[in-house]
């Protein structure tokens, strides 16, 4: 596992070794060992999710707001996506800096999130599955978002027609949310 900065502080990439032989691959996502070694022996893993989107779905921004905040780890199983993230810190020195990353089941790469990001996607393909990782337990009441059409993001979507779910076609823009970050 290769460790990777990126513009977002806190916000890494981690380049996955994959083991390939005549019956397919391997590829392992997590090692607690690895992780305490890279600095990030503050991940715990609580709770694992995956969503399985059609092609042209955008998912997001998503975050859980405190007590329930939570860092996170994403990877794409199948398919491709356009995953971006925004950070919403305001004492952070890269306070609303947006990173999109380009992640497939061919890319080997894994996405860390810290507290206080917000996390969207948009898929290119159909049946494109992500896992995510997060060390916190959900918490219903405490699930917000902010609209993806919020932050000056070019999403490079082919298509004009897009899918997007009433819930967060209704968030709120950031102008007009409360950052509790």
């Amino acid at each position: 596992m290769i460790k990777v900065h990126t513009e977002i502080d806190n916000c890494f990439i981690f380049q996955l070794q994959k083991f390939t032989d005549k019956r397919g691959f391997f590829v392992k996502t997590y090692s607690k060992t690895i992780f305490n070694k890279l600095g990030l022996s503050f991940f715990d893993s609580h709770e694992e999710f995956y969503s399985l989107s059609n092609k042209d779905v955008i998912r997001g921004f998503h975050f859980q707001r405190p007590p329930n905040d939570h860092d996170k780890i994403i990877y794409c199983t199948k398919g491709r996506i356009l995953d971006v993230i925004v950070d919403l810190r305001r004492s952070s020195k890269t306070f609303l800096k947006h990173i999109k990353i380009d992640l497939s089941e061919n890319s080997n790469k894994l996405v860390f999130i810290p507290k206080g990001c917000a996390h969207a996607f948009y898929t290119f393909e159909d049946d494109s599955i992500i896992m995510y990782k997060v060390n916190s337990e959900y918490s219903q009441q405490n699930d917000v978002g902010v609209n993806w059409k919020s932050f000056e993001i070019d999403w490079p979507m082919p298509s004009k027609e897009y899918i997007i779910s009433e819930r967060d076609n209704k968030l709120p823009l950031f102008s007009d949310f409360n950052n509790p970050f």
